[in-house]
């Protein structure tokens, strides 16, 4: 009887898509700038349904495991879990990435950093491209992925990154053309080699990190984002081993002041400011100056 009776209270809480919907939007409304959004990708997550198709069927009911599961994750966006850790992926130029807590969210700013990779592979297909800080390998993949004549090596300290990265390497079928390399910076990676190298490295000012988005601060590893007092403390690193070497480097960037700061920090390298989709500077091209 009691078996019974608890499993008839507990198929009470079954509901339709609609309600679905409006229980999220209203647990979600003062978090998120997307509650609608949120709450479709989490429903999309339990049931395997695309939005359209969601959206076209208010009225049919989710399954007692659904309903569970699509409670559960709700009450994790409520303490600000983000979305792309609760769905386990993230979109990113045009392929999709699996993510989790141990690598940053790709982001649509670091699509400028791609786009700029591939211009100068128009002109040298053949090159060696060194991804340095790789994380989710989203970078180093949409790389390969669109100039299938170029070989990637891609490099990070963390074995937890990495393993993500391989995941994603298997998934985008990119075993035989993106290698992966545990380094520290340049250490193990041959750097000497390539023509072309690419890094989104922590940038984020120590005193920057407090005023962060709750979400990112509470959930995506500090380790990935902040970089000493002005952010530069990996870049200074990288161009202090890079002197002399002859190819081109591009690096992903806050804002304005680091840039003049490397400017005049290395004033025997060329720079060339490239925007973000916002107009501001947010990738470095950087040459030796020969």
């Amino acid at each position: 009887m009691l078996s019974c009776l608890g499993q008839k209270q507990f198929s009470q809480k079954r509901m339709k898509v609609q309600r679905a919907l409006e229980l999220g939007q209203a647990k979600l409304h003062k978090l998120s700038s997307s509650p609608t959004l949120d709450t479709l990708l989490l429903l999309g997550k339990v049931t395997g349904l695309e939005r359209s198709q969601l959206e076209a069927y208010p009225e049919r009911e989710l399954t007692l495991r659904q309903n569970w599961y699509f409670r559960y994750l709700l009450r994790q966006r409520v303490q600000q879990v983000p979305v792309a850790y609760l769905l386990g992926k993230k979109d990113f130029f045009g392929l999709e990435f699996l993510v989790n807590r141990h690598v940053l969210i790709p982001r649509p700013d670091t699509e400028v950093l791609v786009t700029e990779a591939l211009s100068y592979l128009q002109h040298n297909p053949e090159a060696l491209v060194l991804e340095i800080g790789t994380g989710s390998g989203c970078i180093a993949c949409a790389i390969a992925q669109n100039c299938t004549t170029c070989r990637v090596v891609a490099g990070d300290i963390s074995e937890s990154a990495l393993q993500v990265a391989t995941d994603n390497v298997k998934k985008l079928n990119l075993v035989s053309r993106v290698q992966l390399i545990k380094s520290d910076l340049l250490s193990a990676v041959p750097y000497q080699q390539a023509q072309l190298i690419v890094a989104n490295l922590p940038y984020i000012r120590s005193a920057d990190y407090a005023k962060l988005d709750p979400q990112i601060r509470k959930y995506e590893p500090r380790s990935a984002l902040t970089a000493g007092a002005d952010g530069l403390d990996y870049y200074r690193r990288l161009l202090d081993s890079l002197r002399n070497w002859p190819g081109r480097l591009l690096i992903e960037i806050a804002d304005q002041k680091q840039a003049e700061l490397l400017k005049s920090s290395y004033p025997d390298f060329k720079f060339r400011e490239i925007p973000d989709l916002s107009g501001a500077t947010r990738v470095l091209e950087i040459g030796d100056g020969s």
